[in-house]
């Protein structure tokens, strides 16, 4: 691919976890690949889970890549958070990308929402499963409705 876009979003020169063997140094990047020509790219952070300020220190740092393309739609690639168990998290995440792709006249939205589409139901998957998705009605949602699907 002849042009690329990348904004960190886990980068930390070490982490102690687990106990046993630690994972140690870790940089890892949202990315955009196109063969079409791309402009300057946005890195905006996402809100963080809710946790101590130590783990906050060591987890991922979400965020959106917001990356124009030239004579074309502006693209948004995002990694929302999992396992936020209702905190808010997710909410949260998508209120920041809907203030984000509102003001675009046309966009692309990637990226792995970590959510169930609103026409699934938790309470089909298998047990274990379920409860990775506690909230009532998924938070991506209102991506949905915005987008009229």
């Amino acid at each position: 691919f002849p042009c690329a876009a990348s904004a960190a979003y886990w980068r930390v020169p070490y982490v102690p976890h687990p106990k046993h063997e630690h994972v140690g140094r870790i940089g890892m990047h949202l990315c955009t690949l196109s063969k079409y020509k791309l402009g300057d790219a946005t890195r905006h952070q996402l809100p963080l889970l809710r946790e101590s300020r130590v783990r906050q220190l060591f987890n991922l740092r979400r965020c959106v890549l917001e990356t124009p393309l030239v004579n074309g739609p502006t693209l948004f690639n995002t990694h929302l958070s999992a396992f936020s168990y209702g905190d808010g998290t997710v909410e949260r995440q998508v209120s920041r990308l809907r203030e984000l792709v509102g003001g675009k006249d046309s966009f692309l939205l990637a990226g792995d929402l970590n959510s169930l589409t609103p026409y699934e139901n938790a309470a089909s998957l298998a047990k274990d499963e379920a409860a990775l998705y506690p909230e009532s009605s998924t938070p991506a949602a209102p991506l949905y409705d915005d987008a009229g699907i």
